[in-house]
């Protein structure tokens, strides 16, 4: 008398589909960390560019508000002629600190220098009419160069130059 089989798996086929099954998990896994990690370094890098564009707006912003720009050192003042608050900006060797109304910006900057020119001379503790910051990005030299046009007016209105003292 023949008894009925109960189908079922034979122990091979079980083992077979489990070791499929656990390749093509850890090929899921596989290529979920490395495009995790692509985006991470996208993320940074486009937070980084972020950053620097933004640095440049503002500088742009300051310079085009303001009816004198100023050097001291390694310190640069956006003053209009009737205000005194205006903003200035703080130069160090790895970062760059903005300050408008009390409210402090830090933009890390790697290997920053400030170059400050008048009338194409070098100049570093007087009125400026052209800044160049010069740093590393990604490993590149970067330079951000930014001019300031004045009217004979505001030369004459500023108290600093050579003429007014």
């Amino acid at each position: 008398m023949k008894q009925g089989r109960i189908k079922s798996f034979t122990l091979f086929e079980i083992v077979l589909a489990m070791m499929l099954a656990g390749i093509v998990v850890g090929m899921a896994y596989t290529a979920f960390t490395l495009f995790s990690k692509i985006y991470r370094d996208y993320h940074a890098k486009t937070i980084s560019h972020a950053d620097v564009q933004l640095l440049r707006k503002l500088f742009d912003e300051d310079l085009g508000s303001a009816s004198v720009v100023s050097s001291s050192g390694d310190q640069i003042r956006f003053n209009g002629l009737s205000d005194s608050s205006g903003s200035r900006y703080l130069v160090y060797p790895d970062f760059l600190i903005r300050q408008k109304d009390n409210l402090p910006d830090t933009f890390k900057m790697k290997n920053l220098a400030l170059i400050t020119f008048f009338e194409g001379r070098e100049v570093s503790n007087s009125i400026v009419d052209q800044m160049v910051f010069r740093f590393e990005f990604e490993g590149s030299p970067i330079l951000i160069s930014v001019t300031k046009s004045y009217s004979a007016e505001d030369l004459f209105n500023y108290t600093d130059t050579l003429w007014n003292k």
